[in-house]
């Protein structure tokens, strides 16, 4: 739903990354979650404009969506479309409206992607890959961040609109946004903090391919989770670099769920030899980085402060708990 309202280096990599799920996931049991209504998709201002109206909004909604017939389809298609573009256009500042989807598969407890619009113009792409703890696979996490741009000088002579003027009672568009924040990281699922070998050569060659690297100092919260090859830039209008982030984003999204191929078709061979004691020793390590991921994560104080700014401290507290860095029982 947000999607065709964010700025398209962000459209682009949502599009591309469920893509890649529903190709290279599904021989593995690839499956859709189902997530509460109020998590799939929360509005701040919803609440406050069911108030205002009194249910009035429910008389934009299409009342049937007929796919009967490809007219019928097209029509409701640009109904439901017409209705969504209505309510985000009305998008206040501090309005923040947030979609997730969730899958999991035989190697993946959790794939989520969270987009974000907020109406001054701060959109985000939030996208973790959890693994299962029996697989020695790292913790993918991805996020990318627009601000938006400074407002253009009006070059009109006229200090004010005639109030008869249609285009003046149009709400306002959203800003436009320039990326301004970008980052890419295997974080380790190893408590040493290392990436299997194989992978690790995998990472080096796509970054000197790609040709990226960091340009800015990690978080103080990331430093015990986040790996050496850990990808955190601020593109800020730099359009090659962006271009070669997302490039290097996509060879290592695509590289990561081939490692995960892998270890689903070799998980047999990868027990032979261990005791039952072994494989819950290791289980367990695994389980304790995967807690240190969630526990440092949950010190992000800017993605809490938006969160609780639009939805109530106990609500982002919950929301971040619950459906961002949740973990798996040992």
């Amino acid at each position: 739903r947000l999607g065709s309202y964010l700025s398209p280096p962000l459209a682009l990599l949502a599009a591309s990354l469920e893509g890649a799920w529903h190709a290279n996931l599904s021989s593995s049991g690839l499956e859709l979650v189902e997530l509460d209504p109020g998590v799939e998709y929360r509005d701040s201002a919803e609440e406050k404009d069911e108030n205002a109206t009194g249910g009035d909004d429910e008389k934009t909604e299409p009342e049937k969506l007929d796919f009967e017939s490809v007219d019928a389809m097209r029509a409701a298609v640009e109904a439901a479309a017409a209705c969504e573009a209505a309510r985000l256009a009305r998008l206040e500042k501090m309005r923040l409206v947030v979609e997730n989807r969730v899958y999991s598969s035989a190697v993946f407890r959790k794939i989520h992607l969270e987009l974000a619009l907020r109406g001054d113009g701060l959109q985000v792409l939030h996208c973790v890959l959890f693994p299962r703890l029996e697989f020695d696979l790292p913790i993918l996490s991805m996020d990318l961040v627009a601000a938006p741009l400074p407002p253009t000088p009006k070059t009109s002579s006229s200090s004010s609109s005639s109030s008869s003027d249609p285009a003046s009672l149009q709400p306002p568009l959203l800003p436009d946004s320039v990326v301004s924040l970008a980052i890419i990281d295997p974080c380790p699922a190893r408590l040493d903090g290392s990436l299997p070998e194989p992978y690790r050569d995998v990472v080096v060659a796509l970054q000197r391919e790609c040709g990226v690297a960091s340009n800015r100092s990690q978080p103080e919260w990331g430093r015990e989770i986040f790996s050496e090859a850990c990808i955190l830039t601020r593109p800020a209008g730099d359009e090659d670099l962006l271009k070669r982030f997302l490039r290097y984003a996509l060879s290592l999204h695509s590289a990561h769920l081939t490692f995960a191929d892998n270890l689903f078709a070799n998980r047999g061979e990868s027990r032979r030899g261990k005791t039952k004691q072994q494989r819950l020793r290791e289980r367990a390590a695994t389980a304790a980085a995967h807690a240190r991921y969630r526990d440092k994560q949950l010190q992000n104080g800017a993605t809490r402060g938006v969160l609780a700014a639009a939805f109530g401290k106990e609500w982002a507290d919950r929301y971040m708990e619950e459906v961002m860095f949740d973990v798996e029982g040992v």
